[in-house]
C-alpha cells in the first residue's frame, strides 16, 4: 500500500522507501519549542494517569458514591469534554493556541481540586465537568500549538512522537497512582489529584515560559475572503461553515471517526469480552496484551516515523494503517481458538501488538494531513472538526457492536471489525485523488534546519 522506490508524485518529488538519505537519524530534529511543549504535555499526561484510572475506585469506595452516580459523573466529564471541543476551536482561532490551552488546562486544575474535595456526588459532578472541559480543550488547542511549531515537513514527526509520549506519560502516571493511592487511605487519594493539579501547571509554565501565550492569534478571515487554502474553488466563508465545506478535510474526518469506532470496540469491550470469555484466557493474559499495545507504540513511534512513513503519501499510510488493524482483529479472533492457554495467550498479546503498530502509522498521518489542510486562522475549528468526529465514532462504534454482544456472536463482529478496517482502506486509497499532493507527502525530517 506505501509508495515504491522512485516513483515520482504528481508534483515531482520521488519517494525512497529503503535508503534513508543522509542526514536523517532516528530522533527527529522537531527543535527547542517542541521539544519543550512535548516535555510540558508529558509531564500533564503523567498527572492524567495518576487519577483517570482510579476515579471510579475513589468515588465509590472512598467518597461512597454508589457506582451507577460514579458511572453518571464519568459520562458527565466525557460529555463536558464533548462540548469544550467547539468552544476551544473559536478560542484558538481569536485569542491564540497557546492562551487557550493554558486557560483548558486552568481550568482542568480546577477540576482536580475539586475531585479532591468531593465529598457529594454535586460536588463530583461538577469536577468532572472542569476536568473533562479543561483536558479535552487542552488538547484541541495544544494541536494548533505543536502544528506551528515545527516546518511543515516535520508534523507528522511531531504528532508521532506525541502520540508516543501520550502512551508513555500516561502509562507512567497510572504505574505511579497505583503505587499512591489505596481505598483504605482517602489521603492518598487526596495526594494524587493535588499532584496532578501541581503537573497540570507545570504544563502551563512551559506554556507561558516559552512564550507560547504570547504568540497571537492569525487574523481571522473575512466572510468570502480566500482563507489561506481556496475551499470550495474561490468561494470562502469563516468560521465552521468554512471546515464543513472543505470536502477533503471531511474525507479526513470521516476515516478519523471510523478508526475511532474500531479502537474503542476492541479495546474497551470485544478483546476483554472474547480474551476472558469465550477464549477462556485470564485477566493476567490481557493485562500482557494490554502493555503489549502500549509498548510498541512508545517503542516503535520514531521507527515507523523514520524507516516506513517518511517520503510516503499520507493516505497510504493510513490505508496501509487500517490493514494492519484488521489483520490484528483476526489474530485476536484466531487466537481465541487456539486450544491452550499459552498459545492463546500469545496470539491475544501478538494482536494488540500488532494493532499498536496500525496506531502509530495512523496517529502521525491524520492529525499530520488535517493541519496541512487548515488554514492559519482557521486551524482551531478544523482540529475541534476533527476531535469531534473521533468523538462521534466512540459513540457510533460501541452503539453498533452492542447488538452483536448481545447475542454473543463474537465471530461475526471480528469479521465485522476487519471488514471495516478493509473498507477504511479502500476510503483512504479512494480519498487521495481529493488530497492535494501537497500536503499528502510526508517530507524527510532531515530536509531544513531545526526551529530555534
Amino acid at each position: 500500500m506505501l509508495q515504491r522506490e522512485g516513483e515520482i508524485d504528481e508534483v515531482g518529488r520521488t519517494y525512497s522507501d529503503r535508503r534513508p538519505l543522509r542526514g536523517c537519524g532516528l530522533i527527529p530534529p522537531l527543535g527547542r519549542r517542541a521539544w519543550w511543549l512535548l516535555a510540558g504535555y508529558t509531564a500533564q499526561k503523567i498527572g492524567s494517569g495518576l487519577i483517570f484510572p482510579f476515579l471510579v475506585v475513589y468515588m465509590v469506595e472512598v467518597r461512597g458514591i454508589g457506582l451507577g452516580t460514579a458511572s453518571l459523573v464519568i459520562a458527565a466529564g466525557h460529555a463536558a469534554g464533548v462540548f469544550a471541543v467547539p468552544i476551544a476551536g473559536m478560542l484558538v482561532d481569536r485569542v491564540g493556541a497557546g492562551r487557550s490551552a493554558a486557560l483548558a488546562m486552568l481550568v482542568a486544575v480546577a477540576g482536580s481540586i475539586g475531585y479532591a474535595v468531593a465529598g457529594e456526588p454535586a460536588v463530583a459532578f461538577g469536577a468532572a465537568a472542569l476536568l473533562g472541559a479543561g483536558t479535552a480543550g487542552m488538547w484541541n488547542a495544544f494541536v494548533s500549538v505543536l502544528a506551528a511549531a515545527v516546518r511543515v515537513e516535520q508534523r507528522g514527526n511531531v504528532f508521532g512522537v506525541a502520540f508516543a509520549l501520550q502512551n508513555l506519560g500516561f502509562g507512567l502516571g497510572a504505574a505511579a497512582g497505583g503505587v499512591i493511592v489505596a481505598s483504605q487511605s482517602p489521603a492518598s487519594f487526596t495526594l494524587a489529584f493535588l499532584v496532578t493539579g501541581a503537573l497540570y501547571l507545570v504544563f502551563v509554565a512551559v506554556l507561558v515560559t516559552r512564550g507560547e501565550v504570547e504568540r497571537p492569534a492569525p487574523v481571522p478571515p473575512r466572510t468570502g475572503s480566500a482563507a489561506g487554502r481556496s475551499l470550495d474553488g474561490e468561494r470562502t466563508t469563516a468560521g465552521y461553515p468554512a471546515v464543513l465545506a472543505d470536502r477533503p478535510f471531511l474525507g479526513v474526518a470521516v476515516l478519523n471517526a471510523i478508526f475511532a469506532a474500531i479502537t474503542v470496540v476492541l479495546l474497551d469491550t470485544a478483546f476483554p469480552a472474547w480474551a476472558t470469555g469465550p477464549a477462556g484466557a485470564s485477566t493476567r493474559a490481557v493485562g500482557l496484551a494490554f502493555s503489549a499495545n502500549t509498548f510498541v507504540i512508545v517503542a516503535a513511534q520514531l521507527f515507523v516515523l523514520r524507516y516506513l512513513l517518511e517520503g510516503r503519501r499520507r493516505t497510504r499510510a493510513i490505508a496501509a494503517s487500517a490493514l494492519v488493524s484488521g489483520a490484528a482483529c483476526v489474530i485476536t479472533l484466531l487466537a481465541g481458538k487456539a486450544g491452550d492457554d499459552a498459545s492463546a495467550t500469545a496470539g491475544l498479546v501478538a494482536a494488540l501488538a500488532v494493532f499498536g503498530l496500525g496506531q502509530t502509522l495512523a496517529q502521525p498521518s491524520l492529525y499530520a494531513l488535517v493541519n496541512d489542510l487548515a488554514p492559519d486562522p482557521l486551524r482551531g475549528r478544523y482540529n475541534a472538526v476533527f476531535n469531534l468526529s473521533w468523538q462521534a465514532g466512540q459513540v457510533i462504534g460501541p452503539a453498533a457492536a452492542a447488538a452483536v454482544l448481545g447475542l454473543g456472536r463474537f465471530e461475526l463482529l471480528f469479521a465485522g471489525l476487519a471488514a471495516t478496517c478493509c473498507l477504511a482502506a479502500a476510503l483512504a486509497m479512494a480519498f487521495e485523488r481529493a488530497v492535494p499532493a501537497t500536503v499528502n507527502l510526508i517530507g524527510c525530517h532531515s530536509k531544513g534546519q531545526p526551529l530555534p
